[in-house]
């Protein structure tokens, strides 16, 4: 049995019992613990193909042809050819332009990393030292490749995070003086980057899984940066400290990283949108009728459709949030992710 043809008959196995329960890396990751006489190569390879997969052909029609298609372009300088483009395929209505959102869709993101001033920098000569191309945006560094904390111990003390991410939390209007929620604040990507950025009075950082707000704090310490956190439900409760800056990070479909989870963007579905649609309005309605007048509210969101972005403007504007701005941060201009950001001031 050759190489190439036993690699793309374990590649069309695992796409073959993929079924999309869970994040297909995570899938991946156990399947490879049950196949211990895999080395780190044939991981890598098998990885990279079922990522390319889903960036460039549609799962329904899996064949092996279409693996070894994928297969035989890991070792070509060619890239793949394809009219596989999801977001035309759902027919949902986007804030960008489907053709654009396709050919970002099917390039590999690359990695970008933030943080300490010093510590980045402190990366930067690493990386010259051993002659590995990155891109020095300042803040954040961008690598076409993934960078091990093996090599580079560095990274432990600093921020994978998106560019795109990195851009929705600048030019905001934040003093030393405020204090700020992160009422979605997950595992703290942009508490951190706030905090970095702007070094409010206090920040509070809630979400409604306690697991991860453990996360949080275990990054906080690795960081060395203060964080506050609280289990808070954002659709129901506010903190008890009224916050001047409420930033809403809402939870939405993720369709402006796809690229990153290209599984998610097939096996996402109309009843999806609608119930992330619902918890947006929820929260949305919860702290335009509770915060104080004159809080600052930022709302984000990783999405590129219309429903979790400009919809949701006109239904916080009904809510009587007076809008200050919105637009859409990042995207393939600069290699990122795509975010749509509103601001708005209570009345």
């Amino acid at each position: 049995m050759s190489y190439d043809y036993r690699r793309i008959e374990n590649a069309f196995q695992l796409l073959t019992q993929y079924t999309g329960d869970i994040p297909l890396d995570n899938f991946l990751r156990s399947t490879f613990k049950l196949n211990k006489n895999w080395g780190s190569k044939d991981r890598k390879a098998y990885r990279e193909i079922c990522f390319r997969f889903f960036r460039f052909y549609n799962r329904t029609a899996l064949t092996r042809g279409q693996v070894g298609e994928v297969n035989a372009s890991l070792s070509s300088r060619e890239s793949l050819i394809s009219e596989y483009n999801p977001y035309k395929n759902l027919d949902l209505k986007t804030t960008i332009g489907t053709d654009e959102l396709g050919r970002w869709f099917q390039s590999r993101p690359p990695v970008f990393v933030t943080g300490n001033g010093k510590k980045i920098e402190k990366l930067k000569e690493e990386l010259n030292k051993n002659n590995i191309d990155f891109i020095d945006h300042g803040i954040i560094i961008e690598s076409p490749n993934q960078l091990s904390e093996a090599h580079y111990p560095v990274l432990k003390n600093l921020q994978i995070m998106d560019r795109g991410s990195l851009e929705a939390c600048m030019n905001l209007i934040i003093s030393s003086e405020d204090t700020v929620w992160d009422a979605c604040a997950g595992a703290g990507g942009k508490t951190f980057a706030i905090g970095r950025l702007y070094s409010p009075e206090k920040i509070i950082s809630s979400d409604v899984r306690k697991k991860s707000l453990s996360n949080l704090q275990k990054r906080s310490q690795v960081l060395n940066q203060f964080a506050q956190t609280k289990v808070i439900d954002a659709s129901s409760e506010m903190p008890e400290v009224s916050p001047s800056v409420i930033l809403i990070d809402a939870p939405c479909s993720g369709s402006g990283t796809w690229r990153r989870s290209p599984d998610r963007a097939f096996y996402f579905s109309q009843s999806d949108l609608d119930k992330y649609v619902s918890k947006q309005e929820a929260i949305l309605s919860n702290i335009a009728n509770n915060a104080k007048p004159g809080t600052q509210i930022i709302y984000l969101t990783c999405s590129v459709f219309e429903r979790e972005n400009t919809d949701q403007v006109t239904f916080s504007k009904n809510m009587g949030l007076e809008l200050i701005q919105s637009e859409i941060i990042g995207g393939a201009e600069i290699n990122s992710d795509y975010l749509f950001r509103a601001i708005f001031k209570k009345s």
